[in-house]
């Protein structure tokens, strides 16, 4: 049978994704009795042109169609997640690489786009593992909480670092209008390093919306947070 393997990784081991996918493609070609071809799909990093005419790191559902991202990297759109198998050469550690973890939570939270399986090798360690962190589902879970919980407010927060990216202003711009045709209220706060302390001073605000790029969205510490802290597309 077709086997298809989705090469993806931490930006630190770019250089040696080409030799790893030869690599793999020389060894299944190999053996004796080879009876399933196998073809590497490798993601791509975006380029400096593409971020900035058509893509950014916090997309609205309306540019989110452009480009089918995973992890942060291009794949083909028109790319069947459930036919393959996923390879992520990188740190499978939730609490330190963010990257994982959003491409985790995007695979555990679909139900018809589910991959046939997972294999994470993290080349500091020399580990293979077959089994996403089972922690992942628990902050699945939360996010799903915070986001009902955001349902019921009346009063945004919208979050932003900086408003000098353009692809940033755009995406504040978005939220400010469906926010807006929803007739709910909002504000938008620049903000630099984020602490409960900080957004305990607006205590009219019901929920906020952190408008940062995927590694700085999910916030490891917002339970200590009085009001959910969600992203633009949640």
């Amino acid at each position: 049978g077709n086997i298809k393997i989705l090469l993806l990784y931490q930006v630190q081991y770019y250089h040696a994704m080409d030799e790893l996918q030869r690599l793999i493609m020389n060894n299944s070609n190999s053996g004796d009795d080879n009876n399933s071809d196998i073809s590497v799909i490798m993601g791509q990093i975006p380029s400096f042109e593409d971020e900035d005419d058509e893509s950014s790191c916090c997309e609205t559902p309306t540019t989110a169609k452009r480009k089918k991202k995973v992890a942060g990297l291009e794949i083909p759109s028109d790319l069947d997640l459930s036919t393959v198998t996923v390879l992520y050469i990188g740190s499978g550690d939730i609490e330190t690489n963010k990257q994982y973890v959003n491409m985790m939570m995007e695979f555990v939270s679909s139900s018809d786009d589910q991959p046939v399986g997972y294999w994470t090798y993290d080349p500091a360690t020399n580990e293979f593992d077959s089994v996403p962190n089972r922690m992942i589902r628990r902050q699945l879970n939360r996010r799903f909480y915070l986001i009902q919980k955001a349902r019921d407010a009346t009063t945004f927060g919208i979050l932003v670092g900086t408003l000098s990216q353009k692809h940033f202003t755009r995406a504040v711009s978005y939220l400010q209008s469906v926010i807006t045709a929803a007739d709910r209220a909002c504000y938008t706060f620049a903000v630099g390093k984020l602490n409960p302390a900080k957004l305990a001073n607006f205590g009219e605000i019901d929920a906020y919306i952190l408008v940062a790029c995927p590694e700085h969205s999910l916030l490891s510490d917002d339970r200590d947070f009085h009001v959910p802290v969600i992203t633009p597309l949640e």
